[in-house]
């Protein structure tokens, strides 16, 4: 037992130097990789399906072959005969379990005479989604303000964007392009102000504040539910703190301001700590300045 490891047994000393690799039963398994167990006892169960239909007049007489099958059918004229099956699947010498084909051959008899028919089906390996490690704003701002933040643009126009406080310039900006603009809280305050135009879409390269579209506002104290760590990331954001009326239980919604709300979150930094959420983007757009 436990409380004898390493005293002397009737045929001498029980050896205590194994470390356990893993255990293997008929209803699962478990393996412990840090302790050098080899890959291959490391499998993975793929789950696929076969269906094979009679479109012949007689009933026909079935056997499914595969490594690991090996059934016997009779399938009436028109009707189908399905099954699914689990496949014990070993990794390559990485560890890894890459896509697995799997081969089905089905021989028939009718009438005396024998046929038969061979499928397969790709079974790909789909990467787990692994969830960022929190990051709050507030974890930034442990380190200092807020200097930066970066946005995605889903308007449907492309426009010019300026940034009232610091006159941050940012031209051309298509509908999926990414920007980051950058202030100074003591010149801002709380609140970052952005004044947006249409653009004349590259015809010259001309900040001409034109055709006025809207302002957007960003709250960048931490304290905006909506815009206060990678949790948001991808939420709608423009339409300030105060005047959303909104809960993290209604994030998405519409707001009732005027402002625009059409940037999504992409991330905040100062110099020494930041967050990325990695949105897809069509290019980034630099300011001008």
């Amino acid at each position: 037992t436990k409380s004898t490891k390493g005293t002397t047994a009737p045929n001498g000393p029980l050896i205590d130097l194994w470390k356990l690799g893993g255990m293997k039963g008929e209803n699962g398994e478990f393996g412990c990789p840090e302790q050098g167990t080899p890959s291959s006892t490391y499998g993975t169960n793929v789950t696929f399906g076969i269906q094979i239909t009679n479109r012949g007049d007689e009933p026909l007489d079935v056997h499914i072959i595969d490594a690991d099958l090996g059934i016997d059918e009779t399938i009436g004229v028109s009707d189908t005969y399905e099954i699914v099956k689990t496949k014990y699947v070993m990794p390559n010498d990485e560890n890894v379990h890459n896509n697995t084909t799997v081969y089905v051959t089905a021989v028939g008899s009718e009438s005396g005479a024998d046929c038969s028919a061979s499928d397969s089906v790709l079974v790909e390996r789909v990467e787990p989604v692994i969830p960022p490690t929190p990051k709050s704003c507030s974890d930034i701002k442990d380190s200092g303000d807020i200097t930066s933040v970066s946005l995605v643009w889903n308007g449907t126009e492309t426009v010019d964007v300026e940034i009232d406080a610091t006159g941050e310039q940012f031209k051309d900006v298509k509908p999926g392009n990414r920007i980051t603009f950058t202030f100074d809280q003591a010149v801002t305050t709380n609140n970052v102000d952005m004044t947006i135009y249409m653009s004349n879409d590259g015809v010259d390269d001309i900040f001409t504040r034109t055709e006025l579209l809207g302002k957007s506002e960003f709250h960048v104290s931490c304290s905006d539910d909506d815009m206060d760590g990678n949790e948001d990331c991808g939420e709608r954001q423009g339409n300030g703190k105060n005047t959303r009326r909104r809960t993290k239980s209604t994030k998405g919604t519409t707001s009732t301001s005027n402002l625009i709300n059409d940037w999504l979150l992409d991330g905040m930094a100062n110099d020494s700590d930041s967050f990325s959420c990695d949105l897809a983007n069509t290019g980034e757009v630099f300011s001008t300045d």
